[in-house]
């Protein structure tokens, strides 16, 4: 594993909600009035989404796009009000104004939006989410290989510049390594697949 970045519920400026709590409130005074872009049906932006649905008890319409490019389009236009993006996709439109950031899906505050409440402090502690990013190979890949691609990971993760360079548009960092991140992988894999069947989400 080599890096990640928490997804957050950022509104259209025109929805009249700073806080979780009055966006909750507004959402549920407008409900089934309201609709949320994800990237695609099974994307982690549709996942997320529909378990904060299923926390707090919103009625929120899906409009699946093909690409967070699309959604941000019509985010930023007012066509829909609600996203649950990660941080390095809406950070530039957050600080012009053009959305607003309500909550951050992470246990830990994030340098970029030091104010930003943490969903699990106010009262939602399993919402929690990020995007991340491995680096896998094929099984059959010589030993040779795979240590010169580890040792090339670890120089560039332990380049100050370049995690500067990373944080500045809201990426952690965390480097994990062979077993701790195969435990790591069936972890994220069993609980999106519990929170599939849960809610009923069909992947098609």
């Amino acid at each position: 594993m080599m890096w990640e970045a928490p997804h957050l519920l950022v509104v259209h400026p025109t929805v009249p909600a700073q806080s979780l709590e009055a966006f909750l409130n507004y959402a549920r005074s407008n409900a089934g009035s309201l609709s949320y872009g994800s990237s695609g049906v099974g994307s982690s932006t549709h996942l997320f989404a529909e378990m904060f649905k299923a926390r707090t008890g919103l009625e929120i319409t899906h409009v699946p796009y093909r690409g967070q490019a699309l959604a941000l389009n019509d985010l930023l236009g007012g066509q829909i009000k609600v996203m649950f993006p990660i941080i390095p996709d809406v950070i530039s439109y957050i600080r012009s104004g053009q959305v607003r950031a309500i909550a951050l899906a992470s246990e830990n505050r994030s340098d970029l939006l030091a104010e930003l409440p943490l969903m699990p402090r106010l009262g939602y502690p399993d919402l929690v989410a990020s995007a991340w990013t491995g680096l896998y190979v094929p099984t059959r890949t010589p030993p040779a290989v795979i240590e010169r691609l580890r040792s090339e990971a670890d120089a560039l993760l332990h380049s100050a510049s370049f995690v500067d360079r990373m944080k500045q548009v809201g990426v952690e960092i965390r480097p994990i390594k062979g077993g701790e991140f195969e435990a790591f992988t069936q972890q994220e894999r069993a609980r999106w697949a519990k929170t599939i069947a849960e809610l009923k989400i069909r992947i098609e």
